[in-house]
């Protein structure tokens, strides 16, 4: 059972540390998905973007004490959270996640986010046939560089309109 010290904080015994590793993980992993995912839908929708970031910072705010936490054995012996408050802290993560579960689940967001998914997928069916095209007009540059020719390679590019 963790102790508090009044001048340090709570000490957690090593089976509560242990045992709140794991949950520990998903946490930071969820909330570092939707920062990823916020940051994505800022840059690729940016109609969503004030919504997404208010969901973001609802959650950051409810588990900015927990993720904090070094949990490991090599981490710090005194903690700010008892376990229970740690506990409660997880436990109240649902709730956290509703802004932004009602964000992914409008129809509006839905159907930009299928939309704006379309479109790249075009773009990146279009990027391997530029790549080939560009490496084809590359190829006699190279090969006067190559060749120790800088100036023809340099000739080259310009008329081009490489440089």
């Amino acid at each position: 059972m963790a102790t508090f010290k009044e001048k340090y904080g709570w000490e957690w015994t090593t089976e509560e540390r242990q045992e709140r590793q794991s949950p520990l993980r998903r946490a930071r992993n969820l909330l570092s998905r939707i920062q990823q995912q916020t940051f994505r839908t800022g840059q690729h929708l940016p109609q969503f973007k004030a919504e997404a970031q208010q969901a973001l910072r609802q959650l950051q705010e409810g588990l900015r004490e927990v993720a904090g936490m070094d949990l490991s054995n090599r981490g710090r012996k005194y903690h700010r959270l008892s376990p229970e408050e740690f506990d409660r802290a997880l436990n109240a993560i649902p709730e956290l996640m509703k802004p932004w579960e009602r964000l992914a689940a409008s129809p509006e967001y839905a159907a930009a986010v299928r939309q704006k998914n379309r479109e790249i997928r075009a773009h990146n069916r279009i990027v391997p046939a530029q790549n080939a095209a560009m490496f084809r007009e590359m190829d006699a540059i190279m090969r006067l560089a190559d060749s120790g020719d800088l100036g023809g390679a340099l000739d080259l590019a310009a008329k081009k309109g490489l440089l």
